[in-house]
């Protein structure tokens, strides 16, 4: 197991984080879900409030008729950039940890079992929720976004 972690160059991302990429969520539908889609192209209710979720389990914050915020509440989801998978809900952290290297920040609270795993990329703010060892959520936040959320509802930075 080491030595495949050490192959893998555990720790390091495989790619540059700042480098522009399509950064998309691959749901139980085997439909592609990522930030800025229309609600019409999420085929959300016409009626949709700002914050809503899909039957697939995802929930959706939406300003302009544009998703600004995609969180996994539940279901089998995949983390795709560019095509191709990092990473699936359900997987050992240090699985994950093998593809996307180590988070920018962690962010924890009190109240909560789980951290959160922050990752800022060019064209989205990325939060993985991990507990037990294992992801068990992924957040998209438009770019700038995800640390004021998560320091708005009592989490802060692990030193």
């Amino acid at each position: 197991m080491l030595a495949t972690l050490f192959l893998l160059g555990a720790g390091r991302a495989r790619f540059d984080w700042s480098e522009d990429a399509r950064w998309e969520l691959l749901g139980d539908d085997h439909k592609l879900y990522s930030l800025n889609q229309t609600i019409d192209e999420l085929q959300a209710p016409a009626d949709s409030q700002e914050i809503f979720t899909l039957p697939v389990g995802l929930l959706v914050r939406q300003r302009n008729q544009r998703a600004v915020n995609l969180t996994v509440l539940r279901g089998h989801w995949s983390l795709m950039r560019d095509g191709q998978s990092l990473g699936e809900v359900g997987q050992p952290w240090n699985e994950w940890q093998a593809q996307v290297g180590d988070p920018t920040q962690i962010y924890v609270n009190p109240q909560k079992v789980g951290q959160i795993y922050y990752y800022r990329a060019s064209l989205l703010d990325l939060g993985l929720m991990v507990a037990e060892g294992k992801v068990l959520s992924l957040m998209f936040v438009e770019p700038g976004y995800l640390r004021q959320a998560l320091e708005r509802s009592g989490y802060s930075s692990k030193p």
